[in-house]
């Protein structure tokens, strides 16, 4: 597995095909030493539903009497840990598994013949053939792998005593990206459109940054304010780190438009890097590759 891709994600464009597995590594902007932690990490959400972390993907639980429902479900190396996790919860597998987009369905292979994956249709579509992502191809995966149940827009789930809403967010992080809104317990799960760190969105996946932007507005218009609110990777957060995200996010769109208006070079933006008030987002992240992935999505969106 090659869990370090993302620290050189725009080195390897022009590498041979590999594993979705491998290619995991790319939807996690920050790796940590304890992404693939032996023992997995359950906290408190609100209401029924708890955040699990150290797989990789921050992996959202619905835990009551119909049982446990996943919103991702981590990374393939992650999946013993997650099943002891899980059947210390009361469970020894999920009834249901939510895929927030098509980069989070890692572990759908593990968990396919004895869970419902749900999921947006292009999830489905994306797995069953051959897809980009981050540029790198990913082969198509197995029947067992793929949603069962797919939808476009949006879709209602009544499980554990609470409406569960999936909402579609077009062309965000990719083109597959849902929200998933726990009504009754108050906390709002969104994948990778929205992670505490600065955000890098697939364009080979049919994401576009103006778009998540679009989407992140549409969101903090949605969410209540004293929602509790799971990112893709990071931490617990709150409406006001949404909003907070949102600013970051607008002011390093508003620098590369403004540094592309005065005809500087990429080069030259690369060498100057993420400006000083953004840079603790960075996180593990190369600034080039920041860099790079905000010129790219404001180049294709003005054609």
């Amino acid at each position: 597995m090659i869990h370090s891709l993302i620290r050189r994600v725009y080195r390897i464009v022009s590498a041979p095909p590999i594993t979705i597995g491998s290619l995991l590594a790319l939807a996690s902007p920050a790796p940590s030493p304890a992404q693939f932690a032996d023992s997995l990490t359950v906290r408190h959400a609100g209401g029924m539903v708890y955040m699990i972390e150290g797989a990789g993907d921050i992996i959202g639980v619905s835990i009551g009497p119909d049982g446990l429902l996943l919103v991702d479900n981590g990374f393939p190396e992650t999946v013993n840990a997650l099943r002891t996790t899980l059947k210390e919860l009361g469970a020894a597998s999920p009834r249901y598994i939510v895929n927030t987009h098509w980069h989070h369905a890692g572990a759908n292979e593990a968990f396919g013949h004895e869970s419902v994956i749900i999921a947006h249709q292009n999830v489905r579509e994306r797995l069953s053939d051959t897809s980009l992502m981050y540029g790198q191809p990913v082969p198509p995966q197995p029947p067992v792998a793929l949603p069962q149940i797919t939808f476009t827009d949006s879709l209602r789930l009544y499980f554990n005593g609470e409406e569960i809403r999936l909402l579609h967010l077009p062309r965000a992080h990719t083109d597959s990206d849902i929200a998933v809104f726990f009504t009754k317990s108050n906390v709002v799960q969104l994948g990778d459109v929205f992670v505490t760190l600065i955000p890098v969105t697939d364009y080979t996946s049919g994401g576009r940054l103006l778009a998540l932007l679009s989407s992140i507005d549409e969101l903090l218009a949605w969410i209540p304010r004293d929602a509790t609110i799971i990112p893709g990777h990071g931490h617990l957060a709150t409406y006001d780190d949404l909003q907070s995200y949102r600013d970051m996010l607008g002011d390093m769109v508003a620098h590369v438009r403004a540094r592309r208006a005065a005809q500087i070079p990429l080069e030259q933006m690369v060498e100057e890097g993420v400006p000083s008030q953004w840079r603790h987002w960075l996180r593990l992240l190369p600034e080039e590759f920041v860099i790079r992935n905000f010129y790219e999505g404001l180049v294709l969106d003005e054609r």
